[in-house]
């Protein structure tokens, strides 16, 4: 038995290397860009705003609520989180139709 793991295990060691070559192989081809400095200034948040900081996965109600003080309405990351529907039991939030 521990000479057919040895195999099985000689053979995925060998596998890994193959693959590891062909993504090198693969990621040297690609050229990341990014551009900085180049979005429009409508995307921009030029006015001062602040981030409130999130204890576990409640990003959607601390995003939206970063995005409303953005256009001057004040709002609290943990109130929006509280009233927003859909959550999962792990506190993530389905993404209903745009």
């Amino acid at each position: 038995m521990w000479i057919h793991f040895m195999n099985y295990l000689g053979i995925a060691i060998i596998l890994n290397g193959i693959v590891m070559l062909i993504d090198q192989q693969l990621l040297r081809r690609l050229t990341f860009k990014i551009a900085r400095g180049q979005y429009p200034p409508k995307f921009m948040i030029a006015q001062p705003n602040h981030i409130d900081m999130q204890q576990n996965v409640e990003c959607a109600g601390y995003s939206s609520a970063y995005l409303l003080r953005h256009f001057g309405k004040e709002a609290s990351g943990q109130e929006m989180y509280k009233n927003m529907p859909n959550k999962m039991k792990v506190g993530m939030v389905y993404l209903r139709e745009a």
